[in-house]
């Protein structure tokens, strides 16, 4: 019985302490709502604190015109130079003491106080811009001076020789490796040169062919087996030449019309035998 008892006042004071969505709601409302009123009742109460005590300081938060606040200044530097200096300060006005006995630092004071006020701008002046004569005499001195420094700077060796070594070095970069004009072949020499292998031997003929009217009358074919299956291959040459050097300038002309794209100078047959 004791235990039933016990059983059904836990439940209802369960049952007794269930909030619903609206109740929270309204209970965080209310919270936040005294949050607010006592931070604004402390921000008012701590600003009353700090008036009240300013007051009781003697500084006052209220506007005051440009002109007591001129008049105060110096009163309290004037007091401070009259206990320094051993004088005596009487109030005969209400915000400027006169003092009895003048001295420097009393001219210091009023100097203090013309400088407080402030003072009208004056307007900007133009100045107009000094323009310098001109003088043919004083350009001639100058180019003449030019000129003397640089003539000292080229006479020297040294400097010279730098601006002979650059102008060739520029020259041979700009000039291209002289070739000829025209072609030039020749019915024997020691070197020749190979443009083109054929399969066919009639299409080596017509490149020999065209080759003579570009200007090349000695060139010639052979015949040379290649491969596994010894296939007949035909060469087309341009001729003859007695160095290796006028033989690579004839191959590099053709090579500039865009007649032939590789070439191979070699040893010729004659030279072998």
């Amino acid at each position: 019985m004791i235990k039933l008892t016990s059983s059904i006042f836990f439940m209802s004071r369960q049952t007794a302490l269930r909030f619903d969505h609206k109740e929270i709601a309204v209970i965080f409302a209310l919270f936040v709502f005294v949050a607010m009123l006592m931070f604004t009742v402390g921000i008012l109460v701590g600003k009353g604190l700090t008036t009240a005590r300013l007051e009781a300081d003697g500084f006052g938060l209220t506007e005051r015109e440009p002109a007591g606040l001129a008049t105060q200044v110096p009163k309290v530097h004037s007091e401070g130079l009259a206990e320094s200096h051993g004088s005596t300060v009487t109030s005969g006005h209400a915000g400027l003491s006169d003092l009895t006995e003048p001295s420097h630092s009393e001219a210091s004071a009023g100097a203090f106080v013309e400088n407080t006020v402030p003072a009208t701008a004056e307007p900007l002046k133009l100045i107009p811009k000094k323009t310098t004569p001109y003088s043919p005499l004083s350009d001639s001195l100058l180019e003449k001076k030019h000129k003397q420094d640089s003539d000292h700077v080229f006479q020297n060796p040294k400097v010279n020789a730098l601006l002979e070594s650059g102008a060739r070095a520029q020259t041979a970069s700009r000039q291209p490796n002289a070739l000829p004009t025209a072609p030039v072949s020749f019915g024997e020499g020691a070197y020749t040169v190979q443009i083109g292998s054929y399969p066919n031997k009639q299409d080596a003929e017509a490149r020999i062919e065209s080759l003579k009217k570009l200007g090349f009358p000695h060139a010639y074919l052979s015949a040379k087996q290649l491969g596994e299956k010894k296939a007949t291959w035909f060469r087309v040459w341009l001729g003859y030449f007695p160095n290796f050097d006028t033989a690579k300038e004839n191959a590099e002309f053709l090579k500039q019309k865009g007649e032939v794209k590789n070439y191979l100078v070699r040893k010729s047959d004659q030279n072998k035998g």
